[in-house]
């Protein structure tokens, strides 16, 4: 099928924990949690753009994403230049 390289859809073995492990190596809860408050904000400020023009749909997707990777790669973005 070609999805045996996707975590989630590995059959559980040697091959997958050894892949979870390394994962949650490298994805420390302490960094995910830095961005919580941030990924709050984006949610909102998507669903409130959503809710003002459900025409934008794709307009709204593409700048949530855009933000979401810029501010995860350690840029600050502020709402009046979004």
């Amino acid at each position: 099928m070609g999805v045996d390289w996707c975590l989630p859809l590995m059959p559980y073995g040697d091959v997958s924990q050894v892949h979870r492990r390394l994962f949650h190596q490298f994805l420390k809860t302490n960094e995910v949690k830095k961005l919580e408050s941030f990924q709050y904000l984006a949610i909102h400020e998507f669903l409130y753009r959503l809710a003002e023009n459900p025409r934008g749909f794709f307009g709204h997707t593409k700048l949530y994403v855009v933000l979401r990777l810029v501010r995860d790669h350690g840029l600050n973005v502020h709402r009046n230049s979004a």
